[in-house]
């Protein structure tokens, strides 16, 4: 099995009220689905519904990620995506 895992580090700017957009392959590459992970500058993992929100809904193969949490504007996070080694997936 090829695992294949996503490592971005950007620096947000959450005035800006559009989403970062991820793409993914379900079909060839995440078979089983996803986990997606978001990292402050500290460490401190970003709690999804508190600190930021995932649209999985909208489009396959892409999930639109807002940090909603003010406190981090203008901090750098690290967004990881990889493959759910859980017996569940995470897509919709």
């Amino acid at each position: 099995m090829t695992t294949k895992v996503l490592n971005a580090t950007f620096t947000l700017d959450t005035t800006i009220k559009a989403p970062t957009v991820v793409y993914f392959n379900q079909e060839y590459t995440y078979l089983s689905g996803i986990t997606l992970t978001l990292f402050s500058s500290t460490g401190a993992v970003l709690v999804e519904g508190s600190d930021f929100t995932i649209d999985r809904a909208s489009e396959d193969n892409y999930w639109k990620v807002q940090v909603t949490k003010e406190t981090y504007h203008k901090q750098t996070v690290t967004l990881i995506l990889s493959p759910d080694m859980t017996s569940h997936a995470l897509l919709a």
